[in-house]
């Protein structure tokens, strides 16, 4: 995956009230166009799997980087 793309910072949002860190990041795919990127960052492990397990059953192509407790999760929509 190359280019820009746009950036969703989830860390330390795990404890805000409101909409979940999660759904975010999925309604922001969901708007995604074919061969658009989004980058997710996160320090919530589980937020890695259920992102990275939906993007996947979702048609996108997922990267994932970690380091430490923190994840860089890169997402294309495919064709």
């Amino acid at each position: 995956m190359k280019g820009a793309a746009a950036v969703l910072d989830l860390r330390g949002r795990e404890e805000e009230c409101g909409a979940s860190p999660v759904r975010e990041a999925i309604e922001a795919l969901r708007v995604l166009e074919t061969g658009q990127r989004l980058e997710v960052l996160t320090n919530v492990r589980e937020h890695t799997f259920t992102l990275a397990q939906w993007a996947r059953r979702n048609g996108f192509a997922v990267e994932i980087e970690e380091h430490g407790r923190e994840a860089r999760l890169r997402f294309e929509k495919a064709e």
